[in-house]
């Protein structure tokens, strides 16, 4: 079950980036109920994104696709 920790490590090391600065951006997603994770107090869950949150990212991909830029393919789940 890839966890937001997981994700924010991953991301922090790849694109050499800090780790606050992608909790801060997570942490944002989450308040606009884009993605979902647990956090402090809460029951444990996966990080993944919220029903509006594939929403969001399926318009983006017809949008793009529309306009001849990048493919781009979701499965599910993500793995980090």
């Amino acid at each position: 079950m890839p966890t937001a920790t997981d994700f924010v490590d991953f991301v922090s090391t790849k694109y050499e980036v800090s780790q606050s600065g992608v909790w801060y951006t997570l942490k944002k997603l989450k308040k606009e109920k884009l993605v979902d994770f647990t956090e402090k107090g809460e029951q444990a869950k996966p990080l993944g994104l919220t029903d509006l949150g594939m929403k969001v990212i399926r318009s983006r991909i017809v949008d793009v696709q529309n306009r001849q830029y990048h493919h781009i393919a979701i499965t599910t789940p993500v793995r980090v």
